[in-house]
């Protein structure tokens, strides 16, 4: 897999770092998403499709417990083994998959986030999505780059998902509705030319920048009683480190 599909691509996003045109920074991860998600998945899929439909071949020594065959066929279709299948509860099946309906595990960007991205690229006249053959697929991420850039100093804010919590604390929040209530918990990226100054390393910034940004989420929460309650100061932090477990995104404003 690595050779054949996603070795090119580490080589190529290493040299979009080294024309300094990747910092590691929200926007620029979400703009490669946005250009080569989908590319990179289909070639994955093709190439795994590909490969399944190869005949494994017959080797002396493994005979006796590697079967030969299509691993696509040797999978849905197996010779002489037993069906461990069980029927399973309907009723408890279809509660379940309620639960998770809102949730697609392949989104990788918000929905009005998409339908930024494509309005900007649009104005470049690039595509909504390429092709591995289009070349163009750098000019059109460099442009997505700059516009958005442009986008957030004029004070547009970009929506991006949070770092993904458990299964179980999503399905709690949605269950109670605290997505929605809690929308002002959401983390505001907010960077000006102060921050980081007199560091030695980029490292170095980036911590002084995040407990800036710690400090400044725990005083709107400790000024939001509805949301927080406490003695000490104490607990005022745990409900603001749940709060972030709960949130369902954030905006990048610059």
């Amino acid at each position: 897999m690595t050779e054949g599909q996603t070795q090119e691509w580490k080589v190529f996003f290493a040299e979009l770092e080294d024309e300094g045109l990747f910092d590691g920074s929200d926007i620029d991860k979400s703009c490669l998403q946005y250009i080569y998600m989908d590319i990179i998945r289909s070639h994955i899929h093709q190439f795994v499709a590909i490969h399944n439909s190869h005949s494994i071949r017959r080797q002396r020594n493994r005979s006796h417990y590697l079967p030969t065959g299509q691993p696509c066929l040797l999978y849905h279709y197996p010779d002489g083994v037993r069906d461990y299948k069980e029927p399973v509860d309907i009723d408890q099946l279809t509660l379940l998959e309620a639960e998770v309906e809102d949730f697609d595990l392949d989104q990788y960007l918000p929905d009005e986030t998409l339908r930024l991205y494509a309005r900007l690229l649009a104005l470049g006249r690039f595509p909504a999505d390429f092709l591995y053959s289009d070349s163009r697929h750098k000019s059109a991420y460099i442009f997505l780059r700059e516009k958005i850039l442009d986008y957030i100093q004029d004070g547009g804010e970009i929506s991006l998902f949070n770092t993904p919590t458990s299964a179980e604390s999503w399905i709690e929040a949605h269950n109670n509705h605290e997505i929605e209530q809690h929308r002002d918990c959401d983390n505001i990226l907010i960077i000006d030319e102060t921050d980081g100054e007199g560091c030695e390393t980029r490292e170095d910034s980036d911590m002084i920048i995040e407990d800036r940004l710690r400090e400044r989420e725990l005083e709107d929460l400790v000024q939001d009683s509805s949301l927080i309650e406490y003695d000490s100061g104490v607990e005022g932090e745990e409900d603001a480190e749940n709060c972030d477990e709960i949130n369902d995104g954030y905006f990048l404003n610059l």
